[in-house]
């Protein structure tokens, strides 16, 4: 209750395409995302995109965070192609003003990478995942190497099982 007063305080003071209102509804869309409102809170980043799109463009990094919170938000709630495009988004921004080593390109890579597993295209999440881990060992990340380590491990389980089905449908046709 306290962080919509102070979304609505936010719009008063700064007006509704401020930035900083921006901030303030991505703040309370972190807080449902961690109570795992994802619905509710999609819709607030949502917005908050829309204002850093507007108020300082669309390939800002704080705009790409949107995107990469977006990311996250979509992946869990099961939404994969709104998860594929707000990550493609992310990674493109980040690339753009970042350097390859930022810990927000690994995290975007990695849930990217996890994205293109579920979409059965191995072959990209394969070479996200394998980049953001190398970056994150590389670079002591060691939170962010984990994750990728387990997301190359789904990934690897998902596809020996689509090969495994694909083998099972092939001898079934002989």
């Amino acid at each position: 209750r306290i962080s919509a007063r102070a979304v609505e305080l936010h719009r008063k003071l700064y007006g509704r395409f401020d930035h900083r209102t921006g901030f303030a509804l991505y703040a309370r869309g972190k807080v449902l995302q961690k109570l795992g409102r994802y619905k509710n809170a999609g819709e607030l980043v949502e917005k908050a995109r829309a204002l850093f799109a507007e108020a300082i463009g669309p390939n800002h990094p704080h705009t790409a965070t949107m995107d990469a919170t977006l990311l996250d938000i979509y992946r869990e709630m099961g939404d994969i192609d709104e998860a594929a495009r707000h990550g493609e988004a992310a990674l493109t921004a980040y690339r753009t003003h970042l350097d390859s080593t930022d810990e927000r390109i690994t995290r975007v890579k990695s849930g990217l990478g996890a994205v293109r597993t579920k979409q059965n295209r191995f072959r990209q999440a394969e070479r996200l995942l394998r980049t953001a881990l190398e970056v994150a060992e590389r670079t002591g990340q060691e939170e962010k190497a984990e994750t990728a380590r387990e997301r190359l491990n789904v990934l690897r389980d998902t596809r020996d099982r689509s090969s495994s089905a694909r083998s099972a449908t092939s001898t079934d046709r002989r």
